[in-house]
């Protein structure tokens, strides 16, 4: 089937870009250890006196998390978008610049929890991963296509329902990995805490705060957890190396149009 052909030519170039681009992006995933590990040092200095539940220790912890994630995000789009630019001119002219449409994607996420609270446990479960499924591409979209306040998650539910065979068929693989991860890092194979884990490992990018947690126990004489931790956000980082790649292709044409490139 010349679609099939189409989708299985998208997903080896982009995996071949993400694989080839991971050394020549390890700086961006510095920026994701230096959140992780900043956010090791606010909860350990800051977070803990106010209490680990308290409204101001899950605002600073958010913004943190968020300020990082953004600079990440203009990092890879520097790559994805082969620009040519030196690291820190980039910093100093983009930093900052993708906050605020990162932060309306949170807030989303944030409404779509606090609503699940009204509804029964098996249907608020599948409430939230559904609301993660219809805005998936978000992040690609903060990044490629500049969305800005509640029309990046416009933006990103249309990209889906013109694009949903092939962005949630290269998901399952994915999937695959987390849960390989999550047996041998110990952690929670429930499917609660997998769909948790996808989402913060792709729309919501909250997976420094995972990340945090693993490489706080290294302060505490561990080895095996802080490996994990760097692990999980090697693994993200190649990931939205590959989501960003496959985005930017099925932004460029149809499915029919895909299929008559990968005849050529």
């Amino acid at each position: 089937m010349p679609q099939l052909r189409a989708a299985l030519t998208l997903y080896t170039n982009a995996a071949k870009s993400a694989l080839s681009g991971f050394v020549g992006t390890l700086l961006a995933l510095a920026v994701l250890v230096a959140g992780a590990l900043c956010l090791v040092a606010v909860e350990m200095l800051f977070l803990e006196p106010m209490g680990a539940r308290s409204l101001m220790s899950g605002i600073c912890r958010s913004v943190a998390g968020a300020l990082f994630v953004s600079t990440y995000l203009s990092l890879i789009n520097m790559w994805v978008q082969a620009k040519r630019s030196t690291l820190f001119r980039h910093l100093r002219l983009h930093a900052g610049n993708l906050l605020m449409p990162f932060i309306y994607t949170l807030f989303f996420f944030w409404m779509a929890e606090i609503a699940s609270n009204f509804i029964p446990h098996p249907m608020a479960w599948l409430f939230v991963v559904l609301a993660g499924v219809i805005v998936n591409p978000a992040p690609e979209v903060v990044y490629q296509e500049r969305g800005e306040g509640f029309g990046t998650l416009q933006d990103a539910a249309q990209f889906m329902s013109q694009n949903w065979p092939e962005w949630l068929v290269m998901q399952v693989p994915f999937l695959g990995l987390l849960a390989g991860w999550a047996a041998i890092a110990n952690y929670s194979l429930s499917p609660d805490a997998l769909a948790g884990l996808w989402l913060d490992s792709g729309p919501r990018l909250e997976v420094l705060h995972i990340a945090s947690i693993y490489l706080r126990d290294g302060l505490r004489g561990g080895v095996v957890a802080p490996l994990m931790g760097l692990l999980l956000l090697a693994l993200v980082h190649i990931w939205m190396l590959f989501r960003g790649h496959v985005f930017r292709e099925l932004s460029k044409g149809n499915r029919r149009l895909r299929a008559w490139q990968s005849r050529m």
